[in-house]
């Protein structure tokens, strides 16, 4: 990422309870992925990081919390944005500790969340819940999500989107006032 003119990167993670924090999708019990602690040691020029926890949920959320303050105080020059979908995980997770912040991961439907769906009034029901209840510094979603109505859905939040890969798209989330895009 520093080598390519970037300041951050995303990482999917993963809690698993033998050993901690570890940069995987969504797999607690492999062991040939690294520990997150290790990969930011090996790349201190990297400043911001955002971590999608794939497993966040009510019941290791406090163990959860603890390692990301640990990290946040071994690495006390690095911003962790903690980024999740699981809207009980997030509300009991504590980010409390300086350069810590809860980026709540916003779903505005089923299937590519991006389509009016029967289910959909329900997901704004959820959104509403998780801006008022969570209260996240940030919210992420998809790309293609953007639009000038998402005041509706998260307030005056800043929105982080993800999934750019192509320079019409970054246009169009600049376009609509993404202050993060991940590609």
């Amino acid at each position: 990422a520093i080598d390519n003119g970037y300041c951050g990167v995303e990482i999917d993670t993963t809690f698993s309870t033998n050993r901690g924090l570890i940069a995987s999708y969504n797999e607690p019990d492999n062991l040939i992925v690294p520990l997150l602690e290790d990969l930011i040691s090996d790349n201190l020029d990297i400043k911001y990081w955002w971590l999608d926890i794939k497993n966040l949920n009510a019941k290791n959320a406090k163990k959860i919390s603890n390692l990301i303050g640990d990290l946040s105080n071994k690495f006390n020059q690095t911003t962790f944005f903690i980024e999740s979908h699981n809207f009980i995980g997030l509300w009991f997770l504590n980010t409390k500790s300086q350069e810590l912040y809860k980026v709540y991961w916003l779903a505005k439907g089923p299937y590519k969340n991006n389509q009016s769906h029967i289910l959909t009034p329900l997901y704004f029901v959820r959104s509403i819940l998780a801006n008022i209840f969570i209260n996240p510094d940030f919210i992420s979603m998809f790309h293609y999500q953007l639009s000038e109505k998402d005041f509706i859905w998260v307030g005056n939040r800043q929105r982080f989107v993800f999934t750019v890969n192509n320079i019409k798209d970054y246009e169009r989330a600049a376009f609509f006032g993404a202050n993060v895009i991940l590609t």
